[in-house]
């Protein structure tokens, strides 16, 4: 060996001896425990905080320089309780890296982390002195710097062995939002971090929260590579799922993403790829998948996301499933507080085109633009739980039915959902079915806010016709709603039929609404309605009786009856109707109970009048029909009824729509019959006079010509 080799050699030994020798001597000299009063009464100075180190702290220099720390606690800002504590610390350097400007960290483990943050009712948090100490710090006059040797101003190399927590709790207590969250980290342990070198995390964690209620495992996989003075990072085959309960109801959701890189202010996604699932015991689930890339530029905090294609398998409320296939492109924009995305379409049946927003997204405030080819809102209504079957009670007789049959409890009206709800917007359907009532070019715009939704206008074509108007709802303590539509040129008996199941009155012309009710159940609006109502009909009829029949009848039977006739009676049939060629009529409307004074109606035979009270709540009637036959005899009944022309007989109609009764009083016919006969002899015998006055005054002049020879 030469000489210089061995200088060399013997020069490292004493080195590295001097080395051991200094650490041993420090190890047996340094007891970093003599510091725990000086670190307590720093951070008891600094913070206001009360620090915890109950066990000892134990060094180890060589190979490498770490540090255990036991238990570590913290307490609130001026106050006693706890705000984090660690069960145990652990962090271990190499010692020689340093030298090189190197930080190579051995490990970093830490086992039992709880941390209890709050935010206050008036917004303030319990780590607010945190954040600000450093703000809090009397500013120190600047110096220059002072010139070092390029060697040193050389950065740190930051290279880390792992990480590994175990059994970490964070709370968050929102008394602001009365919300509370917790997060148990039972496993989070990554692989070798370091510039420009791949590694690996793994973290298991469980997710909980009141509003709403969530209870879930949460978990994440992934490689990533970071280089810092490249100023770029990266995300390798993310993996991320949730799986839980949400307010009761079993989901689960997953991302993953192959590659996901921040290169200063951008970050990029080439596909993201979303799957959700959703769904209740027993119920038909919510599936789905949501394709799309991602760009965003974080320092203008706007996200974009270029094309997404999405496929779901929805619950049906009528039971079963739908599917939704839809593609388009959002945006989220933080600065501007705003979102936005325009997606084209399929539902079920439906296809859509349909332009949404949010111009604030706390409190959210909705904006639509939707079209849909075709809409069968019937389709979707969730089938009546069936009633148990009941012991039918025996009817009394002569009596029918007072209102529609109950099949079970009455459901009630949930407008809730306005409370809240801000959106404006316009919605076009090209065919719509709702209720049973058929529409075709619906357009509507729509305004909800303050727990009010307002339609207004709102347009449609329907049977043979068309509409406008407004519709509102208020969800207040008990719903209202207002209704004031104009229906022209419209063929009633179909609207009638498909939304009543029956319409008593066919024809076509105008029918004018203005209502407005409110009520917890249909019943109860039914039974609350205000208003008023008018319709002008032409070349239709009253469906339920024939009128003319009725009184051909009754007229038939006078000759046969002796002493006071009873009145004839009996019920309406759907078969059975009264033509007109014209009909008015005008209703007021108060607490369900329709009331008409000027009906009036024209047919070649017959004219009626009448008078009465509907019942919408019970769907029942009262009313008087006053029918006069007319001189001509064309239409119903015809020469039968000569014999009537120009009487006037009251035909009354009561009970449930489904079970009309109409009665003929029969001693009004007799005595119009009586008074018209007499009328008629009276008639007969003046004409007689005046014929024989006429007949005697030509005599008269006869005899006075003879007399006086002229």
């Amino acid at each position: 060996m030469s000489k210089i080799a061995k200088i060399l050699l013997i020069a490292i030994l004493a080195f590295l001896g001097l080395a051991v020798a200094a650490a041993a001597i420090l190890a047996a000299t340094f007891d970093p425990n003599d510091y725990k009063p000086r670190l307590v009464r720093l951070v008891q100075e600094k913070w206001q905080r009360t620090l915890e180190i109950p066990g000892d702290i134990r060094l180890t220099f060589f190979p490498r320089l770490g540090a255990d720390l036991g238990r570590v606690s913290i307490s609130e800002y001026r106050g006693d309780g706890q705000f984090a504590a660690i069960e145990s610390a652990r962090v271990s350097l190499e010692l020689l890296p340093l030298l090189s400007r190197e930080l190579v960290v051995h490990q970093v483990r830490i086992n039992g982390l709880t941390a209890n943050l709050k935010r206050h009712a008036d917004g303030s948090t319990n780590y607010d002195d945190l954040l600000s100490a450093e703000s809090q710090q009397p500013q120190q006059p600047q110096q220059p710097p002072a010139q070092e040797p390029e060697a040193d101003r050389q950065p740190f190399r930051l290279n880390i062995d792992g990480i590994a927590i175990r059994e970490a709790r964070l709370r968050l207590d929102d008394a602001q939002s009365q919300r509370q969250i917790e997060l148990a980290v039972a496993r989070l342990e990554t692989g070798k971090i370091a510039n420009g070198v791949p590694g690996r995390l793994t973290l298991d964690a469980a997710l909980r929260a009141n509003q709403p209620a969530l209870d879930a495992a949460f978990s994440i996989k992934t490689g990533f590579t970071f280089d810092s003075a490249q100023g770029s990072h990266t995300l390798r085959d993310l993996d991320a799922r949730l799986a839980g309960t949400l307010d009761g109801r079993p989901f689960e959701t997953g991302l993953k993403a192959p590659e996901l890189a921040l290169a200063g202010d951008r970050l990029s996604a080439g596909m993201l790829h979303v799957q959700l699932k959703s769904g209740q015991p027993g119920g038909a689930p919510l599936e789905g998948r949501i394709d799309t890339p991602l760009s965003a530029d974080l320092q203008t905090r706007r996200f974009e996301l270029g094309k997404i294609a999405a496929a779901f398998v929805l619950p049906s409320p009528a039971g079963g499933t739908l599917k939704l296939d839809a593609g388009g492109n959002a945006s989220l924009d933080l600065s501007k507080d705003s979102a936005s995305a325009a997606l084209k379409g399929k539902l079920d049946e439906s296809g859509f085109d349909a332009k949404l927003g949010l111009r604030k997204l706390s409190p959210p405030s909705y904006t639509f633009d939707i079209a849909i080819d075709r809409f069968d809102a019937d389709r979707y209504r969730a089938k009546p739980a069936a009633a148990p079957p009941a012991a039918k009670a025996p009817e009394p007789a002569g009596q029918g039915q007072s209102g529609p049959k109950q099949s079970g409890p009455e459901q009630p009206v949930d407008l809730s959902a306005l409370r809240d709800l801000r959106a404006s917007g316009s919605l076009r359907v090209g065919a719509l079915k709702v209720a049973n009532i058929q529409a075709s070019d619906v357009r509507l715009q729509l305004r909800a806010a303050d727990g009010k939704l307002q339609i207004d206008p709102l347009t449609a074509s329907l049977y043979g016709g068309s509409a406008s108007g407004t519709l509102s709802a208020t969800a207040g303590k008990i719903p209202a709603f207002t209704l004031r539509q104009t229906l022209t040129g419209i063929h009633i008996g179909p609207l009638l039929d498909d939304a009543l199941g029956q319409g008593r009155i066919e024809g076509r012309g105008n029918v004018s609404l203005d209502v407005a009710t409110a009520g917890a159940t249909s019943t109860q609006m039914k039974n609350a309605l205000d208003g008023t109502a008018r319709l002008a009909l032409r070349d239709g009829a009253l469906r339920g009786i024939n009128l003319a029949q009725a009184i051909r009848g009754a007229k038939a039977r006078i000759g046969a009856l002796r002493g006071k006739p009873a009145p004839q009676e009996g019920k309406g049939s759907a078969v059975e109707k009264t033509d007109f060629s014209e009909l008015s009529a005008s209703f007021r409307i108060e607490n369900g109970v329709a009331r008409n004074a000027d009906l009036d109606a024209k047919s070649p035979l017959l004219r009626l009048t009448g008078a009465g009270a509907i019942d919408l709540g019970a769907s029942s009637l009262d009313y008087t029909v006053k029918t006069a036959i007319v001189s001509t005899l064309e239409g119903q009944g015809g020469a039968e009824l000569e014999e009537l022309k120009g009487l006037t007989v009251p035909v009354r109609l009561w009970g449930p729509f489904d079970s009309l009764n109409w009665r003929v009083d029969f001693q009004g016919l007799a005595a119009g019959l009586a008074e018209k006969k007499i009328e008629e002899k009276k008639a007969e015998a003046r004409e007689k006079a005046e014929k024989a006055l006429e007949k005697q005054k030509g005599r008269l002049e006869e005899r006075l010509k003879g007399l006086f020879g002229k």
